[in-house]
């Protein structure tokens, strides 16, 4: 009988320091107040406005006078300045809990190459989740955190999403400094295949690529280039699918003809949302594509793009327009949903089903009056 009613009371003070506890916590850990979050959103919004390419997820708690943040960021710059802005133009004590990427889970390896020929990215960590763009093997990116079978990832051209790890191969300075130190063959065809063996006719693939995938260049071996892949595996390809590197680099266009040239290349290949591969482009990654091919770096976005270069004077006869400038489509000037390349003549090059050309003109055949009646910026690449 001791022993029940001793723990019989022991029950309800347990119950009674639980309620106590949870009252005085909901007393005292409150939602960030508006101060606070007013400085949060005024650094996000000079430090990160565009989501795509940087992280400010911040938030937190009021924990009597102090404030706990927590979340995450990309920049340690940024993190200062908050901390900073905080700390002056509010009267609590900041306590420090966000994480700077990459994540602390991630170790020493936060360096990585695409292994596939065509990576997809997507919004989320989750296979049903959208396609937001695309890598191509051999394309270095930068590895932030990792969620099961996903890595999350910065690309070249900034962009963030989330690759299937087994899309990757990844490892630490030293291995990104070891891939960088080979010298790199381009493909330079829209398609083709890595071989086993350096005889296409008598040979099973190692794996497909397509253009603007990177190889390590080992050795050149009866007429084929021996070749290597950033997770190790090697195999052969013909010299005619590929180009040096080094010999691409040196080359930037000057005029249109190789911008036009390129785009040509690509005629009837699908539209497909997110893409930038000639497995299938969206409009801004094919713009993209063709001004990369030719030495120069397009951010991902038509809403992106349309704020590099000049902005170039519209009339109806596009007399101040020239060919390889960038055509911006959408409902108004601030909110662009389409981007095509001008051949000229008032006809464009573009993703939009397939790749095709439409023309401005009334007179032609190919006239696009949808896309007239959307026309809202010219943009100069080219000076």
């Amino acid at each position: 009988m001791i022993k029940k009613f001793s723990y019989k009371y022991f029950l309800v003070a347990l119950t009674v320091v639980f309620i106590g506890v949870s009252f005085f916590s909901c007393q005292t850990k409150r939602d960030l107040p508006e101060s606070v979050m007013r400085v949060i959103d005024q650094v996000k919004q000079k430090a990160a406005p565009d989501r795509r390419v940087t992280v400010f997820a911040v938030d937190g708690y009021r924990f009597g006078k102090k404030i706990i943040l927590r979340g995450e960021m990309l920049s340690p710059v940024a993190k200062e300045n908050l901390l900073t802005e905080l700390r002056t133009q509010t009267n609590f004590e900041i306590v420090d809990s966000v994480m700077v990427l990459p994540a602390r889970s991630m170790e020493a390896d936060t360096c990585g190459v695409i292994r596939v020929s065509v990576a997809q990215v997507r919004r989320r960590p989750d296979i049903n989740q959208e396609i937001i763009t695309q890598g191509l093997m051999g394309a270095e990116v930068r590895l932030l955190k990792k969620r099961g079978g996903w890595y999350f990832v910065q690309l070249e051209d900034q962009y963030l999403g989330w690759v299937m790890r087994k899309s990757i191969a990844s490892g630490s300075i030293g291995f990104l400094n070891d891939w960088q130190s080979k010298e790199k063959l381009v493909v330079k065809k829209n398609y083709g295949q890595v071989w086993e063996k350096p005889d296409a006719k008598s040979s099973f693939p190692v794996c497909d690529v397509v253009l603007g995938d990177r190889l390590a260049l080992l050795s050149k071996k009866r007429g084929y280039f021996q070749v290597e892949l950033a997770d190790g595996r090697a195999g052969f390809v013909a010299p005619e699918l590929v180009e040096f590197e080094k010999k691409l680099l040196a080359r930037k266009a000057s005029d249109a003809k190789e911008l036009i040239r390129t785009a040509k290349m690509f005629l009837g290949i699908p539209y497909f949302w997110g893409g930038k591969s000639t497995k299938g482009f969206d409009c801004s990654g094919f713009t993209q594509t063709i001004y990369k091919w030719n030495g120069i770096q397009l951010p991902r976005d038509a809403n992106m793009q349309v704020k590099v270069g000049t902005e170039i004077p519209i009339d109806d006869s596009l007399s101040q327009v020239k060919p390889g400038d960038l055509l911006f489509f959408g409902s108004a000037k601030d909110h662009i949903t389409h981007v095509a390349m001008y051949l000229g003549g008032g006809r464009f090059i573009h993703a939009d089903g397939l790749v095709h050309i439409n023309s401005l003109f009334p007179q032609h055949d190919d006239y696009s009056d949808y896309r007239k009646k959307h026309f809202q910026v010219v943009r100069r690449i080219l000076e």
